[in-house]
């Protein structure tokens, strides 16, 4: 009976080996039709973090998404989420300022979506103030 465990296990290794092997080759082929994960893929994928709560690994996530391409809005948008649902204000503030500039001429109504949860996390900073939104915003970019 044990010899038929043990040939029952090692088949068992075996197996797991192959379909590691299948996986890592079919990453190689996607890699090499379609290039590594993209920025939308990483946003994605911290979206689908963020829905069950994992909010530290959806940052990291969005910080590599940013080091790809910083000029990623969407990811920086769903950073400033992050952030305000760890309540790290000073990532947070970090983060509002830079897409400040972005925001406030043409997208004024994101931006006052923005400086709401900027006003609970820091409640006296002025960036988030609503005068803020008013004065062209040169001063706090």
């Amino acid at each position: 009976m044990e010899i038929n465990s043990s040939i029952l296990w090692a088949g068992c290794a075996v197996l797991v080996l192959c379909i590691i092997f299948w996986l890592v080759k079919r990453r190689r082929i996607w890699n090499e039709r379609y290039g590594p994960l993209t920025k939308l893929d990483l946003v994605a994928e911290a979206e689908i973090l963020l829905h069950y709560k994992r909010h530290s690994e959806a940052v990291q996530l969005l910080l590599e998404a940013l080091v790809r391409d910083p000029r990623n809005i969407n990811a920086k948008l769903l950073l400033l989420r992050c952030y305000a649902k760890l309540k790290n204000r000073d990532e947070f503030e970090r983060v509002a300022r830079d897409v400040y500039p972005a925001l406030i001429h043409s997208r004024l109504i994101l931006w006052d979506k923005i400086a709401r949860a900027g006003r609970k996390l820091d409640p006296d900073n002025p960036l988030y103030q609503p005068s803020a939104n008013t004065d062209k915003g040169h001063s706090h970019a």
